[in-house]
């Protein structure tokens, strides 16, 4: 059957996923013009990078999965997204210089393909082949659920840590993401062992193949060659033959002549 925990923390998996999409998607642009004073053309381009890293990172998940097992591509990227929090987490007294700011925006754009390609793999082998409709959609609705609070929640923390009048901080919203990303690397990490498909038959179970009639001792002698036979001992033979067979007609013949023989004198007398 299916292994019901192990697809409670793939949901908690997809959540956190979608969850740092959507504080990415809406904190980045107001954090980067009040935070650096930059303009929309520079978020513009800072988006469009990130798209690239994105793209690399869905090609790399592909090339990974012929030497890394699934579930340790699922903690690198947890683990990318703990990282990324921990750049953009500031405190009202600490300033986030624009590099670390960058560093964090990019290692968000990359653990997110990871976490949502790899996800999307190993629950299609936990769940197996026979569940597909009804699992995938609430995995597919467990994922709406941040992209529909996720924005809203991304401008509240912001407005809650920012100072009266003050500049916008972000200790609130990374903080919340790194503990979220923390307790399901935790838990990925406890249930790795588990994420394979399920069981269908037990080998002790199934009927034999060969009946014990059909299996061939393996200590039966070869049978012999057979001998080479040139084709003159062919033509031979068949001479051999075509003679015995000639000598039974005559035979046949001769036999048939002192019948007739016998039967006139009989008839004479």
């Amino acid at each position: 059957g299916v292994d019901h925990a192990v697809v409670a923390v793939l949901w908690m998996e997809y959540l956190t996923a979608f969850w740092s999409f959507a504080v990415q998607e809406t904190a980045v642009t107001p954090i980067a013009m009040a935070l650096y004073g930059w303009s929309a053309t520079d978020v513009y381009v800072l988006f469009a990078a990130a798209g690239l890293l994105s793209l690399c990172s869905a090609l790399g998940v592909r090339r990974a999965s012929k030497f890394f097992a699934d579930h340790t591509q699922l903690l690198v990227g947890n683990l990318l997204l703990m990282c990324a929090c921990a750049c953009l987490i500031d405190t009202p007294r600490y300033f986030l210089p624009v590099a670390r700011f960058v560093l964090g925006f990019a290692l968000l754009r990359v653990s997110m393909p990871v976490q949502r390609l790899v996800t999307l793999s190993v629950y299609g082998k936990v769940i197996g082949s026979r569940l597909q409709g009804p699992y995938f959609g609430v995995l597919l609705g467990v994922g709406t659920l941040p992209r529909i609070a996720g924005p809203f929640w991304a401008v509240w923390a912001i407005n809650e840590a920012a100072a009266p009048g003050g500049r916008p901080h972000l200790y609130i919203e990374f903080s919340s993401l790194l503990a979220a990303a923390t307790v399901t690397t935790v838990l990925c990490a406890a249930y790795s062992h588990r994420m394979v498909a399920p069981a269908t038959a037990s080998t002790a179970t199934l009927e034999p193949l060969l009946e014990p009639a059909d299996i061939v001792d393996s200590e039966q002698p070869p049978p012999e060659p057979t001998p080479h036979v040139s084709e003159a001992e062919v033509r031979a033979g068949r001479a051999e033959s075509l003679s015995v067979a000639t000598e039974g007609t005559m035979f046949i013949q001769q036999q048939r002549r002192h019948t007739l023989n016998a039967r006139a004198l009989h008839a004479n007398d």
